[in-house]
């Protein structure tokens, strides 16, 4: 894959989803390895967030995946701010 045509999928993308390891993600906010938070996980969703956050996942089941980055990831971080994580709505 081509920087040029990162780039554009970038730029011209409506819905773009960077799925982080353990390190960047917990960096930002998002400790999702913690045990209390993967338990209200597994309660909610029936999934570990592990299995939530996976491309296959997102793939098949894109709505839950949304629910939970709205309500579990935007949510303990207080809110999106602009150029960081973005909700399904605000397109990007």
């Amino acid at each position: 894959m081509s920087v040029g045509y990162l780039k554009s999928i970038l730029e011209n993308g409506r819905n773009i989803v960077c799925l982080l390891g353990r390190g960047p993600a917990a960096e930002q906010g998002c400790d999702l390895y913690r045990e209390d938070f993967s338990y209200d996980v597994e309660v909610r969703y029936g999934r570990s967030p592990s299995e939530i956050v996976n491309s296959t996942f997102y793939n098949n089941r894109p709505e839950v995946f949304y629910e939970f980055y709205r309500e579990d990831i935007l949510k303990r971080r207080g809110g999106a701010r602009r150029g960081q994580f973005l909700s399904e709505e605000t397109g990007g």
